[in-house]
């Protein structure tokens, strides 16, 4: 009787498959561990230093199938842990048909790089996740139904029928896009032939079933993807006009506050254009309106497409028109910059609710209306300090990254959300009155932060450094995490810090961060690089320059 060995190297006899790439994960980085059956704990956008249990389960989405109520993805903590064990073992102990052989060998990490929303597969998890996927495909594609029947049950809990199959083929074909066209990845020309794969099935579906929808009504994001990887590929021609100036008239006529990234969909799409329309040598007016409105909006909106670099300078395309407009010092400072307008438009997203929040933090008005009060009296007597105490009040109240996401990565919220309402940032800041005036941003920068968990010895350095009576600051923190909650409810999480410097006044706050921006933004392990605008030296332990009672906190969870 012949083995089976359904080990992942071996699957290289299927050549349309790219398995460089795809394998590499799981042969150098997970085959090296000497424990395959210990417990492994990951979280979203895991980092090396942190290990964990999943903070938030990955979203499901499969499209065109009801579920049902009982439907459930496997933990990541289940599917890294059998990634580890695929390393060390890589076979089944019988003889077994090879899809059913891959149910057993892959079953979580199958189930689960089928149904996860691709931008909940975390960073170390991308490359595996293409690999099953690419596996999956290959199967679903080229495998009669009863060894289908296996790998159907395990991922949707129900038996093939021909729409099942197509619904099988058509999600996994259009996760493997999403993962293989984001920046991270970045190969399009892997990509390419699932959009025209997924493209024929949809095609075919429609015709079988006498309709006539316009595809890119119904996969105007498919088209945007497809568009973009035929312009990565160099396919530059009339086929890929065509497809992008279907998607901007598409897109075009979607209201932009209907919550979905329109203007995202048009900016890619009208770069892309440039390009094609510069290659093909044709439309010359078409091809300037669309750059000088692409370089407008990118001047003005810094920082709102992250992928903007794979877009714009390919190493393996000519120069884009629109990278030779922005020019090169432009793109060197993408990283450490963006415009004030872009920080509060963002707040208007994600902080919504901030005036209603402000006026049921009664401490925080309190001290709103104290420092006001100070400010004014420094002005009437002109004093030297007004202006500090002036940029101290709006630095304080702004929205910025140093006030919002980057209090969430120094309370390692990535890793255990319930942190926001049990731990602080304690930190001390330094006026900057050389920065430009119109960026509040880098008036103040932080010179030491460290976190806290909220006891009785941090409570008392509260009280001391906001100059309350003993236990006092108890009330208070209650009162703002009350606040956040009647605020945010369960979609947002808040971020409490005391800030104060020299010739500052103390300041208790509680702002929150939305578990969808939570969701969409890595763990950076480095904050204390990254916390202050424009970079700079790294953020130094709170602890050092301060005698407190409190012990610090970051890194016990």
């Amino acid at each position: 009787m012949t083995e089976r060995r359904p080990n992942l190297i071996q699957y290289e006899y299927y050549r349309h498959i790219d398995f460089t790439a795809a394998t590499r994960s799981f042969k150098s980085v997970f085959a090296s561990s000497p424990q395959p059956n210990r417990q492994i704990t990951v979280m979203l956008g895991r980092q090396h230093e942190i290990v964990h249990e999943a903070s938030f389960h990955p979203r499901v989405e499969i499209k065109g199938v009801d579920l049902g109520p009982s439907f459930k993805l496997p933990s990541l903590n289940e599917v890294f842990r059998q990634v580890v064990q695929v390393a060390e073992d890589g076979q089944v102990s019988e003889p077994v048909p090879e899809p059913a052989g891959w149910v057993l060998l892959l079953g979580n990490l199958l189930m689960f790089s089928f149904g996860a929303h691709t931008d909940d597969v975390p960073v170390d998890l991308i490359e595996d996740t293409i690999f099953v996927l690419q596996i999956l495909v290959h199967v679903l594609s080229a495998s009669i139904d009863q060894h289908i029947r296996p790998i159907s049950q395990r991922i949707l809990h129900c038996n093939p029928n021909p729409d099942l199959n197509y619904i099988m083929e058509v999600n996994a074909r259009y996760h493997l896009t999403d993962l293989l066209m984001k920046s991270s990845i970045d190969r399009p020309l892997h990509a390419l032939p699932h959009f025209r794969a997924i493209e024929r099935a949809n095609t075919a579906k429609m015709e079988a079933e006498g309709r006539r929808d316009d595809q890119y009504e119904h996969n105007l994001f498919f088209y945007s993807g497809y568009s973009a990887a035929l312009t990565f590929t160099g396919h530059f021609s009339a086929n890929t006009k065509e497809m992008l100036e279907r998607v901007l008239m598409v897109a075009m006529r979607i209201p932009i506050a209907n919550g979905i990234d329109v203007q995202g969909v048009i900016v890619r799409a009208r770069i892309n254009m440039v390009l094609v329309l510069e290659q093909m040598d044709i439309e010359s007016e078409v091809q300037k309106q669309y750059t000088d409105w692409v370089v407008q909006w990118l001047r003005k909106n810094r920082r709102m497409m992250p992928d903007l670099e794979q877009f714009v300078r390919r190493s393996d395309q000519p120069s884009h028109p629109i990278f030779k407009a922005l020019g090169p010092s432009w793109f060197e400072t993408l990283d450490l910059e963006s415009t004030s307008r872009e920080d509060f438009r963002a707040a208007k997203i994600l902080l919504d609710c901030q005036k209603a929040e402000w006026q049921r933090h009664k401490p925080e008005c309190k001290d709103r209306a104290a420092a006001r009060s100070y400010q004014k009296e420094l002005r009437s007597t002109h004093s030297p300090d007004a202006q500090r105490t002036a940029d101290w009040i709006k630095w304080r109240d702004s929205p910025h990254h140093a006030n919002r996401m980057g209090l969430a990565q120094a309370l390692g919220l990535h890793r255990d959300p319930s942190r926001g309402r049990t731990h602080i940032v304690f930190r001390i800041v330094q006026h900057v009155p050389e920065a430009p005036r119109n960026d509040i941003r880098r008036r103040f920068k932080i010179t030491h932060a460290s976190v806290f968990k909220l006891n009785d010895e941090t409570y008392h350095d509260i009280d001391v450094v906001m100059g309350l009576d003993d236990g006092e600051s108890r009330s208070f923190v209650a009162e703002l995490l009350e606040a956040s909650a009647q605020t945010w409810g369960t979609h947002g999480i808040p971020v409490m810090d005391l800030t104060y410097g020299n010739g500052l006044q103390g300041w208790l706050g509680c702002g929150g961060v939305p578990l969808s921006a939570l969701r969409g933004t890595p763990h950076d392990p480095d904050w204390r690089l990254s916390i202050n605008e424009g970079g700079g030296d790294a953020v130094l332990p709170y602890m050092e320059a301060v005698k407190t009672r409190a012990q610090d906190a970051e890194h016990v969870f």
